[in-house]
């Protein structure tokens, strides 16, 4: 090991950090940046289906063949955040040969760390409430979570939901992470890939955000009717889901003044980009939570990949996001302008408060004070092994001596 690597304080963090998604992309990005103000030496280690480096990547991303190597050397575990907690089969892009998604992202290094007692933290996940049931699972998680040392979920529903999988776990609400980016990235001077995209547009001025997604461009005359109300504003069409479909070369034209952003950029840009416009048009769930993170009007357009979602629930009641299509709101929206709704506030302050606990837990676990391997875990193991003990004795001996 070399010198430089011994006093590091690995937290790791699985997900679906492999695909490129605005939203996935952000939360190893958040857990660095948050963790690393608390403790120098914190280094979080992104754990997905698919391997990336950082040459090409927004940071590099070990593959989950790896898990049972990694989990060993971590002081903590991060589990999402993200809709995580399914059952489907489905995945954005390929996934390598052996690798049993989607458990195999959320579910077995969770299983792996709390056996060897590394601290379990549920990274203010969601749950799929639609997944297809996979009762065989369910004793597995209800053990993982009570042995977890903390499960932080993002909305009501995924808190109804875990709650009656795993009763005897508590099961806490957390607000999704990406609502602490402007006070993790302050929009203070421009940083100069943010001056450089404005360059590469030929931007000038103020400009409004829509998401290049076909679902918004269903609503092109309240688009076309907002950019009326402002005066010499820039429409800019920027592609914020990649993986989903977002391209701003075949977004529907409309009037008015308009720069297409072609390329798909840097999560840390789009939020950039989003915070510093007059006026977000989104479908995307992170997308909405940026523009109420920095004040942003956010005007959401009801689309969601997965049937039956419901996670923009968690969006109800901010003074700052109204719906596309509500005529009335957006009105109220566009005359309060830029401005903090007092719940980010509040938020961003629990925010802290759970990433003090997640850096400290971490600290005491990295010096061997956290606690030994969870002895709830290793009953079960112990009870699975006697079971197959006794089945594989009860089995006749075939073989002829």
């Amino acid at each position: 090991m070399p010198i430089d690597d011994i006093n590091n304080i690995d937290v790791g963090i699985v997900g679906t950090f492999d695909v490129e998604n605005y939203g996935d992309l952000l939360f190893p990005l958040i857990a660095q940046a948050a963790l690393s103000r608390r403790d120098q030496r914190v280094r979080v280690r992104a754990i997905s289906p698919n391997s990336k480096s950082s040459a090409s990547w927004p940071f590099q991303v070990v593959t989950t063949k790896e898990t049972h190597n990694i989990v060993p050397s971590l002081s903590a575990l991060l589990i999402g955040g993200g809709q995580i907690v399914r059952f489907d089969k489905h995945y954005p892009v390929h996934v390598p040969y052996g690798i049993n998604v989607p458990i195999a992202y959320w579910l077995v290094p969770a299983v792996l760390a709390a056996t060897i007692g590394k601290p379990v933290f549920w990274n203010a996940v969601g749950a799929w409430t639609g997944s297809p049931p996979a009762p065989w699972y369910t004793e597995l998680i209800q053990r993982v979570f009570v042995a977890s040392y903390f499960i932080g979920v993002r909305d009501v529903a995924s808190q109804v939901y875990l709650s009656r999988l795993a009763p005897k776990a508590a099961v806490h609400p957390l607000p999704d992470t990406a609502f602490s980016l402007a006070r993790l990235w302050p929009l203070n001077e421009p940083s100069d890939d943010y001056v450089q995209w404005r360059q590469s547009l030929n931007l000038e001025g103020r400009y409004i955000v829509i998401q290049a997604n076909s679902a918004i461009g269903a609503y092109r005359s309240t688009i076309e009717s907002i950019m009326r109300s402002f005066a010499d504003v820039t429409a800019v069409v920027l592609p914020i889901c990649w993986c989903h479909g977002d391209r701003a070369e075949v977004f529907p034209y409309f009037e008015g003044a308009t720069a297409s952003s072609p390329r798909w950029l840097h999560p840390l840009l789009i939020s950039e980009i989003i915070g510093r416009s007059q006026l977000l048009v989104a479908s995307s769930l992170h997308a909405c939570i940026t523009g109420l993170s920095y004040g942003v009007p956010v005007l959401r357009a009801p689309f969601s990949p997965v049937p039956g979602d419901r996670k923009f629930e968690l969006l109800k009641g901010f003074d700052g996001l109204c719906a596309v299509d509500d005529d009335k709101s957006i009105e109220r929206l566009l005359k309060r302008g830029i401005r903090t709704d007092v719940r980010i506030v509040e938020i961003e302050e629990r925010l802290d408060r759970y990433w003090d606990d997640v850096s400290q837990t971490a600290i005491r676990s990295s010096t061997g004070t956290y606690g030994a391997a969870n002895s709830g875990m290793l009953e079960w193991v112990s009870q699975i092994c006697d079971t197959i003990e006794k089945s594989a004795s009860a089995v006749p001996n075939l073989v002829e001596k």
